[in-house]
């Protein structure tokens, strides 16, 4: 059976507002977050299993490779288990997991990015998030090419990236900046909403990678 669903969500690469760093919905893994409300999707899931892990959050600004590595070590270690998984993430875990199949291809079959910050340094200009890139890498932007998808080869294996057209958190300029881009008319936060035909979306996107044909 394919290991299938390893997914990450974040509140911008920081730890949940309300106090839960790494509580998040059950199927976004490798995961800081900031809806942990949010119910675990189930609709049409059989067949892929799913785990939730989680980074390192530094306490101040810098360590970004902390995150990157820990998500490394994390996909590697599921690597061991059976095939290689299926990555997902959304906004900054868009961000991680594209890294991750750019720099570390080997460790996963594919990547899912939704909504994700593909552009560190256009992310840095409009301030998202009130300083999160600045915060996230401890120094600008342009300091860091090699953490920047923008600055960086598409990955070598499937990918693709989700955005929603009224997204107002991370604009859809910027994946579509990026490359192709399949957008739903939606917000930011849909897509991780089981009760969505967004997220519903991506789920059957992630299992015509996972589950293998019968």
């Amino acid at each position: 059976m394919w290991r299938a669903s390893r997914s990450r969500h974040g509140r911008l690469w920081r730890a949940s507002p309300i106090g839960l760093p790494g509580c998040t919905p059950a199927w976004w893994v490798l995961a800081s977050g900031d809806r942990p409300h949010l119910p675990a999707p189930t609709r049409g899931t059989a067949g892929a299993p799913r785990d939730r892990l989680q980074h390192r959050i530094p306490a101040g600004p810098g360590h970004p490779t902390w995150q990157f590595d820990d998500v490394c070590s994390a996909l590697a270690h599921i690597g061991t288990l059976g095939n290689p998984p299926v990555v997902l993430g959304h906004c900054a875990g868009g961000h991680l997991a594209l890294l991750a199949a750019i720099h570390r291809p080997e460790l996963m079959r594919a990547c899912l990015a939704i909504a994700p910050i593909t552009d560190l340094r256009a992310a840095e200009i409009a301030d998202a998030d009130d300083g999160a890139v600045p915060a996230f890498l401890g120094s600008p932007a342009a300091d860091h090419p090699d953490l920047d998808p923008a600055r960086l080869p598409r990955p070598d294996i499937d990918f693709v990236v989700m955005h929603g057209a009224r997204d107002i958190r991370v604009p859809v300029t910027m994946s579509h900046d990026y490359g192709e881009t399949t957008t739903q008319d939606v917000g930011h936060f849909e897509w991780v909403d089981p009760r969505t035909n967004a997220c519903a979306l991506i789920i059957n996107q992630a299992l015509t990678w996972a589950v293998p044909a019968r």
